[in-house]
């Protein structure tokens, strides 16, 4: 087949998952092709991104973007200046003779509501051929509407072939803003649990809890370190590594320096997929403290969480969007109310002190990923989905 995959920047390490799709892709001898608002070459070696993946990512500059009546021109106008800056990064020649003619695709796959309106819009102007999907992820459903409008994929849910989703969460969000109920199907990101195992752990008197995440507010890093001040507070002896970069992270290493806990806590920044394996084999939980912020914006699926529970961790995670769904609470994990650290450092305490229970969970958990987040059931479906909307044709 020839496939599209239309995105934002590319690559990004928390959309890890998108890079997974398009290796796996590629490997299957598909004809993959890469449109991209920004090729960002600093995560190209983080990631550790071949040179086969690169040389097929183009930028995606000349797909039109649907009109907003709430965006100014002014911000338009800087929105068009910064595409054409993001150029330089693909190399001019390649991006001005991407415009000159239609392209036609078996299948163009969208990640991300926004990027599947400029799809429809790119087929609609004869700029792109070819069956649209387009995979909702969490901020483009719970985010943007709220901003935007709730008929901001209107013309989307008309003309889009067919929209998946990581979880039953996802799927009442995206029909209550329209989307035809006969062409949504859930299909969760899938982890290569071939690469995701247990580790051999030595067990200590101290909880080694490892969180894995954007350093935003969604994320709800704050009240993890609340939690841990009160679980130490309270003689349980902790160490917290907080994996991931972000806009926050300087303001929670202060916010830690102000509790008392620096010294139980590392922020290692990004880190790569390889790096992250390493940390869950040296942990003894995995904590996803996510919230729903003032704005709405909540957890899909957490993806984080089925990568933990793959390699043999128990979770602690919260009962918000699509997250009770990524567990099995009180088999694989436990579900605390979002926003409570209170409730955080009862759970972070249990696990401390009922370990033999705790590792029972981390089986669980691999089991349960074994039976619904495979990465390679993700892409038979999503195979047999191409497959179907061919035939349909």
């Amino acid at each position: 087949m020839r496939i599209a995959v239309v995105v934002s920047g590319f690559p990004i390490p928390s959309e890890t998952f998108i890079l997974r799709q398009i290796i796996d892709l590629i490997g299957c001898g598909h004809e993959v092709d890469v449109f991209a608002d920004t090729l960002i070459r600093e995560n190209v070696a983080t990631l550790g991104v071949g040179a086969d993946v690169i040389v097929r990512v183009k930028p995606s500059w000349f797909l039109p973007r649907p009109f907003s009546p709430r965006k100014s021109i002014r911000k338009a106008a800087r929105g068009l200046y910064r595409r054409l800056s993001h150029l330089q990064s693909f190399g001019y020649h390649r991006a001005f003779g991407l415009i000159m003619h239609e392209r036609a695709y078996d299948i163009i796959h969208a990640h991300f509501g926004p990027n599947g309106q400029r799809a429809v819009r790119a087929r609609q102007f004869r700029k792109l051929k070819g069956k649209i999907v387009t995979t909702f992820h969490g901020y483009d459903v719970n985010l943007l509407p709220r901003e935007l409008g709730t008929d901001l994929y209107r013309d989307l849910f008309l003309h889009g072939d067919v929209f998946t989703v990581g979880s039953q969460f996802m799927r009442k969000q995206i029909e209550q803003l329209g989307a035809p109920v006969d062409r949504v199907i859930e299909i969760p990101m899938g982890v290569p649990i071939n690469e995701y195992q247990p580790g051999t752990k030595v067990r200590s008197n101290v909880l080694n809890i490892i969180t894995i995440a954007r350093l935003v507010e969604v994320k709800g890093i704050r009240y993890l370190l609340q939690a841990i001040s009160l679980a130490t507070n309270a003689g349980i002896k902790v160490r917290c590594v907080i994996a991931g970069d972000g806009p926050l992270r300087s303001t929670l290493m202060a916010y830690a320096d102000t509790l008392g806990i620096t010294e139980l806590i590392e922020f290692t920044g990004a880190v790569s997929a390889c790096r992250t394996r390493e940390l869950f084999k040296e942990a003894d939980v995995f904590v996803l403290p996510s919230i729903v912020t003032g704005n709405g914006e909540q957890e899909s699926q957490g993806l984080a969480v089925a990568e933990a529970q793959a390699c043999g961790l128990p979770v602690i995670t919260t009962e918000t969007g699509g997250l009770p769904e990524s567990i099995r609470p009180n088999c694989s994990g436990v579900l605390v109310a979002p926003a409570n650290a209170h409730q955080l450092a009862t759970a972070i305490q249990h696990m401390a002190s009922n370990r033999n229970q705790a590792e029972n969970m981390g089986r669980s958990g691999r089991r349960y990923v074994e039976e619904r987040f495979s990465f390679t059931q993700q892409q038979n479906k999503f195979s047999e989905l191409y497959k179907w909307l061919l035939r349909d044709n």
